[in-house]
């Protein structure tokens, strides 16, 4: 097995600070590298998620900071890959994707999380459906093959979904149904033991969703709230490998190995 170690860059006020402090890049490449040698890994994956405007002088920050990591790591002869945002085009984030990817050996494109928790209900990243959900994968595989080649593309589908209390009114006047607080992650494993396999709960709807492949279960929990889940499942992974199978990306990824 090739195994990387990963980098999980998640706070978005810690990697400011960082992206600021060449010093900081330093110290963090330096005893990244010496854990992943100390423990035999092959090389380095960089995690870096950053919720802001994308101004210039951040992206080449990013840029700079990714350049950085890549040319130490490819000095101590470990491989360097980097986690991107599925949305990284459609919301317009901060990253040079093309740039980046120059830098790495793999572009691991995180194929979910699409429709927020702190959103309205929706899938986790739809096949189809741009009309609808204003984006899709058929447009995601071709905005990235615009900067990078099938060959440096991993694509990582979530197995898991969120689970929204809606607004019961919007259930009936809108089909997408509107949050009334935030969504709560739920595994692929937990959808399956408590919708799929049995359902306790009233007016317990599953179906699939062509367009976006994906599946949606609406119900009516012990309380009368009404609730909206949407989840990846194997079936719906399937289509969306069909797709990019066909544009030359073979190589594909799960988030998480516990969630199934």
């Amino acid at each position: 097995k090739t195994t990387f170690l990963t980098v999980r860059m998640i706070d978005s006020e810690n990697n400011f600070a960082i992206l600021k402090d060449s010093a900081k890049q330093n110290s963090l490449i330096a005893e990244t590298i010496a854990l992943a040698k100390e423990h035999d890994f092959d090389g380095i994956v960089l995690d870096l998620e950053v919720s802001a405007v994308p101004f210039e002088s951040l992206i080449n920050q990013i840029t700079a900071f990714t350049r950085r990591f890549s040319q130490a790591a490819k000095k101590e002869q470990l491989g360097f890959n980097v986690t991107i945002y599925g949305d990284v085009f459609y919301r317009i984030r901060p990253f040079a994707v093309k740039e980046i990817a120059k830098q790495s050996d793999e572009v691991m494109i995180m194929a979910y999380d699409f429709s927020k928790a702190r959103g309205n209900p929706g899938p986790n990243f739809p096949l189809k459906g741009k009309e609808v959900y204003g984006y899709d994968m058929t447009e995601m595989v071709a905005d990235f093959l615009n900067v990078a080649p099938a060959k440096k593309i991993t694509v990582v589908f979530g197995l898991y979904g969120y689970d929204w209390k809606v607004d019961p009114d919007s259930v009936q006047a809108d089909e997408k149904g509107i949050a009334i607080a935030q969504g709560k992650a739920i595994t692929y494993q937990e959808i399956r033991e408590k919708f799929l396999n049995t359902c306790a709960f009233a007016e317990c709807n599953v179906r699939r969703k062509n367009d976006s492949a994906e599946t949606e279960i609406r119900y009516t929990d012990n309380e009368g709230e009404k609730h909206i889940i949407w989840f990846e499942d194997f079936e719906s992974i399937e289509k969306k490998k069909a797709l990019l199978k066909q544009k030359g990306i073979t190589s594909f990824g799960f988030w998480a190995n516990g969630y199934f």
